[in-house]
């Protein structure tokens, strides 16, 4: 049977979680000193990135995912 307070319970109890989370994550980047603006571009792999005068093109330069398990 469906209940409205539950569901808002739920809803609240879940953001704050995501809260937490995010927390948890921004201290663990502090700590590990991976919190500045270009971290990334400064620990990015220069040979993925670096291509010839006279190579081909292809198809697709980058093979890359966007569900998190490329950092």
């Amino acid at each position: 049977m469906y209940r409205a307070h539950l569901s808002a319970q739920f809803s609240t109890a879940y953001d704050i979680y995501l809260k937490i989370v995010h927390c948890v994550e921004l201290l663990i980047s502090a700590a590990l000193k991976h919190d500045s603006e270009n971290w990334y571009l400064l620990n990015s792999c220069p040979a993925c990135s670096y291509s010839l005068t006279d190579e081909p093109q292809l198809k697709f330069d980058w093979l890359v995912s966007i569900d998190g398990n490329n950092i």
